[in-house]
């Protein structure tokens, strides 16, 4: 996952890549990022977390969250376990990677990072990241590792991204999407910054950096867009917003197009599946229309067989971001 962060990190080193803002603006360069990442691996190695093991993930600093994640993606053999709520069951991971300490009682083994550690410039060394069979565990739906890069790679197909554009994430970080569309960002040289949780929360400080687009989850659009209105005389100049789900709610969809973006597109991006179906330059009250990704094939099957008009079916996706069965197979019904 580290790989092309790296790259941009000699090739721009000062080029900011992460920001959050949180009682104020904190804002990672490449250059900081690939620093960070190497003191993070350096402090794993050190805790001698071995290959197999279930890594839990969940730190409450939303930039060392991203960092840590991208040390542990070089540790080769190894699932990652993140949970949207920050708990994880009794029994269901080994290793704890987390900012803050917590008793250890029953718990699996604990690796407490510190942020400030982390700020600490590392002497630069050849860290080669391991190849090995990794697989990503998020609120239980488990993607190996290389079809998470397929999603995310999916994905940047699907909105044009491709370039070193300023995305506003308005998605939980520790959730498939939120991850898949900052690695997403940072890939393509881009700025990636994180949300506050409200869209009037935000406007005001990415004045600072000027977002292209916006990205936010279906699901919580309606919230995240709550409390904005074109009267407030706010504005984020935004180039595009993306609506990323199955069901987004129309209201929200609505709101978005009237008050932030008319270029508003919408996602069809299912857990099982990844971004398969995209939607651009509909109107208000008409019928949205999808239309599937490069290499990706959809067709309607009842029984194995072609259903006849009207008849009840499964949509079936052929896709390399889809889920994969243990024999490799990657059609999924």
């Amino acid at each position: 996952m580290f790989d092309l962060i790296r790259f941009h990190s000699r090739l721009n080193p000062e080029l900011p890549g992460l920001v959050a803002f949180d009682s104020s603006a904190r804002e990672l360069s490449y250059a900081d990022i690939a620093r960070r990442v190497d003191a993070v691996t350096h402090r794993l190695a050190q805790c001698a977390i071995a290959p197999g093991l279930r890594i839990g993930i969940n730190c409450h600093d939303r930039l060392l969250h991203i960092i840590a994640v991208l040390a542990l993606s070089r540790t080769g053999d190894a699932t990652f376990v993140f949970a949207s709520d920050g708990l994880f069951k009794p029994g269901s991971i080994d290793v704890l990677v987390t900012d803050k300490a917590v008793g250890n009682g029953d718990r699996p083994m604990v690796v407490v990072l510190d942020a400030q550690a982390t700020a600490v410039p590392m002497p630069e060394r050849a860290v080669a990241d391991r190849g090995g069979n990794t697989t990503w565990l998020f609120n239980g739906i488990a993607l190996e590792g290389e079809v998470l890069r397929a999603r995310i790679a999916q994905r940047s197909t699907a909105k044009a991204a491709g370039g070193a554009t300023r995305w506003l994430c308005a998605a939980d970080i520790r959730t498939e999407l939120g991850l898949s569309a900052v690695i997403e960002c940072l890939w393509s040289g881009g700025l990636a910054i994180l949300s506050n949780g409200t869209f009037s929360q935000d406007v005001l400080p990415i004045r600072l950096y000027e977002a292209d687009h916006l990205l936010v989850d279906g699901e919580h659009a309606a919230d995240y867009l709550n409390g904005f209105d074109k009267a407030n005389g706010m504005s984020a100049r935004l180039r595009s917003a993306v609506i990323v789900g199955a069901c987004p709610e129309i209201s929200a969809a609505e709101r978005m197009k009237r008050f932030i973006s008319p270029d508003t597109v919408l996602h069809l991006d299912l857990p099982e599946t990844g971004t398969f179906a995209a939607c651009s330059y509909w109107q208000i009250g008409k019928p949205r229309h999808y239309w599937p990704l490069p290499g990706v094939e959809l067709c309607l099957v009842a029984n194995g067989q072609v259903p006849d008009a009207n008849a009840p079916a499964h949509v079936a996706i052929r896709s390399d971001g889809a889920l994969r069965s243990r024999d490799g197979a990657s059609i999924l019904s």
